[in-house]
């Protein structure tokens, strides 16, 4: 790809940085480098980051949960699966550790995903400028639901301002097409259920979320979540029990590695929360 197709690239995307920090009431305090990749590229980079993030060994002790809780078929490579959905699914991104972005294309000009893809990302530089992600979203939290609160409370707002920005600056047929440009997502089908649930719970219910704090405080209501966040996605699907401070309890298990007898090792612990026990009961229930 030329230099001048990229520098006209760039200065799009100023333009469109400028509205989104407008729309989004975030000023910046740098402008995050851009790198244009292919979609090859791209999905080559992601599954780099994926494996330092989240390692064969992780996914062995996640995939020991998941057959005991009837999410996976036996001989499911729960690894293989989740890296081939994120390579897939990502078509831009916002790098908290570097504070790059990462932006497809694999033609001569922006189009409509791109630029709205681009205005969720930015989004994310925004949020980071402001409230440190790295220091919000830690890699060595313990609580699987908590984490999956505060990234639906990070992914929830970059979402609405997404869509705010698309239907300020698009016809009505272009915000159609882009809805229905999902590609073919062989991934995502071959995927087992917990994890597209997964994927788009932080999209899908975290932007239930954040609207409904806009709707009750603006842009302002949605900034002090960041200091008092979600302690749980029971308040992410239920943003009346965030309001009205329903926290989670804790729940004390005994020790049953005295009644087992020292052949048994635990291998992990953790919170599943609502999210998880829901899509658990779904499996059975209507």
């Amino acid at each position: 790809m030329g230099e001048d197709v990229i520098e006209g690239f760039r200065e799009e995307l100023r333009d469109i940085s400028f509205q989104v920090a407008q729309l989004r009431g975030l000023s910046a305090s740098q402008e995050p480098p851009i790198n244009f990749l292919t979609g090859l590229e791209l999905a080559e980079h992601i599954r780099q980051i994926f494996l330092e993030e989240y390692t064969p060994e992780l996914a062995a002790v996640d995939q020991e949960l998941y057959l005991l809780l009837d999410f996976l078929d036996p001989g499911a490579d729960l690894f293989q699966m989740t890296s081939d959905l994120y390579a897939e699914a990502v078509v831009g991104f916002y790098d908290t550790d570097t504070g790059e972005m990462f932006v497809r294309s694999d033609s001569q000009a922006l189009g409509i995903e791109e630029k709205s893809t681009f205005a969720h990302e930015l989004t994310h530089a925004l949020q980071d400028q402001n409230f440190d992600l790295d220091s919000f979203l830690p890699e060595d939290e313990i609580n699987a639901d908590l984490e999956r609160a505060k990234v639906a409370l990070v992914e929830g707002d970059a979402t609405l301002a997404q869509s705010l920005y698309v239907l300020e600056n698009f016809p009505l047929s272009e915000i159609i097409s882009l809805g229905q440009s999902g590609g073919d997502q062989i991934a995502f089908r071959n995927a087992a259920r917990i994890i597209r649930e997964d994927l788009l719970f932080p999209y899908g219910t975290g932007s239930d979320f954040v609207i409904q704090l806009f709707q009750d405080g603006g842009w302002e209501a949605v900034d002090r979540a960041y200091q008092v966040p979600p302690e749980s996605t029971e308040q992410i699907i239920h943003p009346e029990r965030y309001r009205s401070g329903d926290r989670p309890r804790e729940v004390a298990l005994p020790d049953v590695t005295t009644v087992l007898g020292e052949t048994w090792a635990p291998l992990d612990s953790g919170v599943l929360g609502e999210f998880v026990l829901r899509v658990y009961l779904e499996n059975f229930l209507s």
